[in-house]
């Protein structure tokens, strides 16, 4: 579990709050990421996939719902409007990122996939948020909020 908290909620934090200038990106983008995050993580646990250890099925996805997953759109977000990125090249390229991060987690054995779920279903249950958040990013940047 201490594993779960280090890579899942320290140095997510520690990274975005060096990399994210905006804070409002992190205000306003983190938490609903966080819900989109602990939506597909609890439809997750119960049906597709398991995370070490795995007597604490939802407890030892918490760092990762509050940390990592909810601060890879605020980091995506932030890399793709500063340096002018196409969201086409962007979004999927950020998604490939985690697709690698999670890979590491599953041949080291920390994440067991079953009911025939697989990297690329992974791969679609990590773009499909990160375009729900740039969706809501654009509706604030409308508002004049971000």
């Amino acid at each position: 579990m201490g594993t779960n908290i280090m890579i899942g909620f320290i140095i997510p934090w520690a990274i975005a709050l060096i990399v994210v200038r905006e804070r409002k990106i992190l205000y306003y983008i983190a938490p609903f990421a966080s819900v989109l995050s602990f939506i597909v993580n609890t439809l997750g646990f119960h049906y597709l996939w398991n995370l070490y250890p795995f007597e604490f099925t939802n407890l030892s996805g918490l760092p990762f719902d509050i940390g990592l997953f909810c601060l890879y759109p605020c980091i995506s977000i932030y890399i793709i409007k500063k340096y002018d990125i196409n969201i086409y090249i962007g979004l999927p390229i950020a998604s490939l990122a985690m697709i690698f991060i999670e890979g590491c987690g599953l041949l080291a054995g920390r994440i067991v996939y079953y009911n025939h779920w697989n990297i690329i279903g992974t791969y679609f249950s990590y773009l499909i948020p990160l375009i729900i958040c740039y969706i809501f990013y654009k509706f604030l940047k409308k508002q004049n909020l971000v």
